[in-house]
């Protein structure tokens, strides 16, 4: 079928056939549904260059209902979806997404609570994820053509640098800027395209989930009576700056970064920066977005009055203080249609490292990227009206 100009067809997920018709593709209803998706499916011509047949899928995500629509992408890219291993983050897994991707056909891991409570739940899911990997290494050359790694956090690949002899059969995406950081420190013999910190995934992603957050946190807040006036933000970057911007309406807020030029960036923005330990005695509250440990239990001793701390990272390494906290979210912070975004990214990301031929971090290609994003900014703008 590929690059032929007649119709043909092919089974997908389970949605059944699907036809190349006068030269365009014709997407399953549940893909329509999605446009953004849809356009990245039509401009990376997903459906002629069938890029993930024969290659096996590990999915280290939040097991929302996005990705059900993101691993069908996949599927409908030549994918088998029963070598698609999807392990989740048992804080945040939805049940009705878990039973939706094994009603297809995947095989989700996620035991939909932590074993041990009073470790990080990165612990787990690097034994989890390490048990996938080293079932990868037992399938013949012959009957694969490699294992693609939809990560969150650089999970599969902290792992993966005591594997030199599988550098050769894999490649990756990440997701996240604390994966991408930790790639950009390791030398790496596959390789893999850093969605992370892509201009799109920055520009649209980012106020998204900052609104979210704000929005949930004031909803925690007023639940329990709680009136603040000063907020600290640890960690300057995209997601703490987004952040410190719509608190800035309502609070004093102040800012912490170990980076310079973070911190200068919090100064132009006009906020007063401190360190940790200034901060933390100025402030009702602390916003950890640093994607590194800041609190641990030996630092509790040092704070004499009551501070409320906040994640606002995408693990729980942020305050080490398992056992004391609850680590859970209660829904999807995003819908489906607005995280659309960033897994049409990760899908174009995945494309983009499938047929590379080099090693180590790549950039995610900028014209897909303006592809998506325009794609992406209807949706947003009727996103904007009715909510």
């Amino acid at each position: 079928m590929h690059g032929s100009a007649a119709a043909s067809s092919v089974e997908c997920c389970g949605y059944g056939r699907r036809a190349r018709v006068h030269g365009s593709v014709s997407l399953p209803d549940a893909l329509e549904e999605y446009p953004v998706i849809a356009e990245a499916i039509r401009s990376l011509h997903v459906a002629e260059r069938m890029p993930f047949s024969g290659w096996h899928v590990l999915a280290i995500q939040h097991v929302h209902s996005s990705l059900v629509v993101l691993l069908d992408a996949i599927c409908f890219g030549g994918a088998d979806v029963s070598q698609i291993t999807v392990v989740g983050k048992s804080y945040s897994t939805r049940r009705q997404a878990m039973n939706l991707l094994r009603g297809r056909g995947a095989r989700v891991i996620d035991p939909l609570r932590m074993r041990d409570p009073c470790q990080s739940f990165e612990v787990e899911l690097g034994e989890r994820v390490a048990s996938v990997i080293e079932e990868f290494a037992s399938v013949r050359e012959s009957d694969s053509k490699g294992l693609l790694i939809l990560d969150e956090g650089a999970v599969a690949s902290h792992y993966l640098v005591g594997r030199p002899d599988l550098a050769g059969r894999v490649r990756a995406v990440e997701q996240t800027t604390r994966g991408a950081r930790w790639l950009d420190s390791v030398r790496l013999g596959y390789p893999v395209v850093d969605v992370a910190r892509s201009a799109a995934k920055a520009e649209l992603e980012a106020p998204m989930v900052a609104g979210s957050m704000v929005a949930e946190l004031s909803r925690v807040l007023a639940q329990f009576g709680t009136k603040l006036s000063q907020i600290g933000i640890v960690g300057y970057g995209t997601m703490g700056a987004r952040l410190a911007s719509l608190l800035a309406h309502d609070h004093t807020v102040y800012a912490s970064d170990i980076d310079d030029s973070n911190a200068a960036r919090a100064r132009a923005d006009g906020l007063e920066v401190h360190d940790f330990a200034t901060l933390a005695n100025e402030v009702q509250l602390v916003i950890g977005c640093t994607g590194n440990g800041i609190i641990t239990e030996a630092d509790l001793p040092r704070f004499d009055r009551e501070l409320i701390l906040v994640n606002g990272a995408s693990s729980d390494i942020e305050f080490k203080l398992w056992g004391r906290i609850n680590f859970h979210c209660p829904g999807e912070p995003l819908t489906p249609q607005q995280f659309q975004l960033t897994r049409a990214l990760m899908l174009a990301g995945a494309v983009q490292v499938i047929e590379s031929e080099g090693t180590g971090l790549a950039p995610l290609n900028g014209q897909i990227q303006g592809i998506i994003t325009a794609a992406y900014l209807p949706i947003q703008a009727r996103l904007a009206v009715t909510t």
